[in-house]
């Protein structure tokens, strides 16, 4: 049996970057992964599509309900079970891709009621999402419970793996894969662009609309004490008007695949998050987020706290091109050193290529194989 051989479901967010992107993967090798459309994890298109009373009632309390009662029990909704059979005897897949985290446990547990033969793959990319030691105690609670449903796991890094089996899993073994969320080579750079004439500078490819996300995406204080020493900081206009400083550089908010040539001009890619408004750091410490995976494939340096970001630091191990830093003036003092900074930028021009998921991807087809191989 071959990877060909088998069919591939896909349960996640249809509009995020890590379905376009598992997408891309598997197109290297001409395979055809199968995607569940309506899915509660894809809330942009259950929670409009589907008139249930939980999921469009107007209390938040009766959507939490219904939203904990799913990842405990599994969809209760006739609309979404007659989607899902469909899906399921239209399809026959043999295993399920899930992304990412407690968002597809609804639908992890509702295909394994319907068809228990389905071997399900959940691919842990952001656990915990909590910011507060209550809210990750929870969260951490629904992946033990729903462990069971889940034929094995893949983690983004050692950091993750030794957090969820300390955390989640206990004393529940499962099988599982170590692999970084690497992107496809169609978001390596076709070309690099001249350096940026103001120097030096910093690209924050972050969100900005950070009242639509949770209270760490906030970056509006931290950016300006990199502008107030100096240090020119390009960042998206989603925020809208702000305090006019002369080291605040706005951009258009651009998708993945139109920032992988515009990025290249920047001396380093800003990661960081507003930890202050966090009681919990947990997932700070164990995910590795969008933004970081973008600028190592981009191949420009990363400008990282010294403290903390424990997985990040994991994943750029073989990087090169990393600049730590415990303060703005600290960062300033080596951004402004040309020849070092010079250097960096080879390096993550050079290391860049080790990150391309193409390069990593046979690990993931034999897991893949082991996985279902143990039904036959």
């Amino acid at each position: 049996m071959s990877i060909n051989n088998i069919r591939l479901g896909f349960v996640g967010d249809l509009k995020s970057y890590h379905s376009d992107n598992i997408i891309k993967l598997f197109k290297s090798i001409n395979k055809e992964i199968y995607p569940l459309d309506y899915s509660l994890s894809n809330e942009n298109s259950i929670y409009n599509i589907y008139n249930n009373f939980y999921l469009n009632s107007k209390s938040k309390y009766l959507r939490r309900f219904y939203r904990v009662y799913s990842q405990l029990f599994g969809v209760k909704d006739s609309n979404y079970e007659k989607i899902l059979k469909d899906y399921i005897k239209r399809y026959q897949v043999d295993c399920i891709l899930a992304f990412w985290g407690i968002n597809a446990i609804a639908d992890i547990i509702s295909i394994k009621k319907i068809r228990p033969q389905t071997k399900v793959i959940l691919n842990i990319l952001c656990h915990p999402t909590g910011l507060t030691p209550s809210k990750v105690f929870l969260q951490n609670k629904f992946l033990h419970l729903s462990a069971k449903y889940c034929d094995a796991l893949v983690y983004s890094s050692n950091v993750m793996k030794q957090y969820i089996e300390r955390n989640v899993l206990r004393n529940i073994k499962k099988p599982y894969l170590i692999l970084p969320p690497f992107f496809s080579q169609d978001y390596f750079p076709d070309k690099r662009l001249p350096p940026c004439s103001c120097t030096p500078n910093l690209v924050f490819l972050g969100r900005m609309d950070w009242w639509a996300g949770q209270p760490s995406d906030n970056v509006l204080s931290q950016i300006e004490s990199f502008m107030n020493c100096g240090i020119h900081v390009y960042h998206s206009d989603k925020t809208g008007r702000l305090p006019f400083n002369e080291f605040r550089h706005t951009f258009k908010p651009m998708s993945l695949l139109e920032l992988k040539n515009f990025a290249t001009q920047f001396d380093a890619s800003l990661i960081i998050y507003n930890l202050r408004e966090c009681r919990s750091h947990d997932r700070f410490r164990v995910t590795i987020p969008d933004r970081l995976t973008a600028s190592v494939i981009f191949g420009i340096p990363v400008a990282i706290p010294r403290d903390g970001y424990d997985a990040c630091k994991e994943f750029l191990k073989d990087y090169d091109a990393v600049i730590e830093f415990s303060s703005p003036h600290e960062l300033n003092k080596k951004l402004s050193n040309h020849e070092y900074l010079i250097n960096l930028k080879n390096s993550a021009c050079v290391n860049s290529q080790k990150y391309i998921g193409e390069r990593h991807l046979n690990s993931l087809y034999d897991f893949i194989l082991a996985t279902v191989k143990e039904t036959i």
